[in-house]
C-alpha cells in the first residue's frame, strides 16, 4: 500500500494523496508535475511581459525627455540667433 502513497509538499502546507494502482499513481505524478510546469511557464511569461512593458515605458519616457531637450536647445538656439550671441 506505501507504493501507492505520494505527498505533494508545498511551503505552506502537503497534501498526501492515495492511489489505486501503481500506474494511476504514476499519471496522477504525471499530471501535478505537467500542471506545476505549466503554473511555471506561466508566472515566467507574467514575469517576462512585465518586464518589456517596464522597458517599453522607460523608452517612451526616454524618448520624451530627449524630445523635450531638444526643444529647449532649438529655443535657447533661436534666441542666441536672433540677439547675435555666441554659444
Amino acid at each position: 500500500m506505501e507504493h501507492l502513497c505520494f505527498s505533494i509538499v508545498g511551503e505552506d502546507r502537503t497534501l498526501d494523496l492515495e492511489a489505486e494502482t501503481v500506474s494511476m499513481r504514476d499519471e496522477h505524478m504525471a499530471a501535478w508535475c505537467a500542471a506545476l510546469l505549466y503554473g511555471r511557464a506561466q508566472v515566467d511569461n507574467k514575469e517576462r511581459k512585465a518586464l518589456e512593458q517596464r522597458a517599453e515605458a522607460q523608452a517612451a519616457y526616454k524618448k520624451q525627455q530627449d524630445k523635450l531637450k531638444k526643444q529647449k536647445e532649438d529655443k535657447r538656439n533661436s534666441i542666441r540667433n536672433k540677439y547675435g550671441l555666441k554659444k
